[in-house]
């Protein structure tokens, strides 16, 4: 199983909550660059995306999501600034295990 993990692109310096900082246009625009770069190293389709539910991370992956193709897209609330990143390592360790 390949992983790939990419942060989302830059986002607004204020807003009323951390969750509501919005990508800039600079950030939207990097993030479709970093995509189409991926793109041309052959990664286009993913069999899960896990994308956090803050705004800049939601709209990362509508950007991005023009460049790359996936049927699961998981809204999870670990992987935020705030979240556990050990039950992340969990759940993608037990999804690589149920695919080997």
């Amino acid at each position: 199983m390949k992983v790939f993990i990419m942060r989302h692109g830059e986002a607004v310096h204020y807003a009323p909550t951390d969750e509501q900082r919005a990508l800039t246009e600079h950030g939207k625009d990097s993030s479709i660059i970093v995509a189409r770069a991926c793109k041309q190293q052959g990664y286009d389709r993913f069999d899960k995306v896990l994308v956090s539910p803050y705004l800049r991370a939601q709209q990362t992956w509508a950007a991005i999501s023009q460049e790359f193709s996936s049927d699961d897209v998981v809204t999870s609330d670990d992987i935020t600034p705030y979240g556990q990143a050990e039950d992340v390592v969990e759940y993608v360790s037990a999804i690589a295990d149920i695919e080997s």
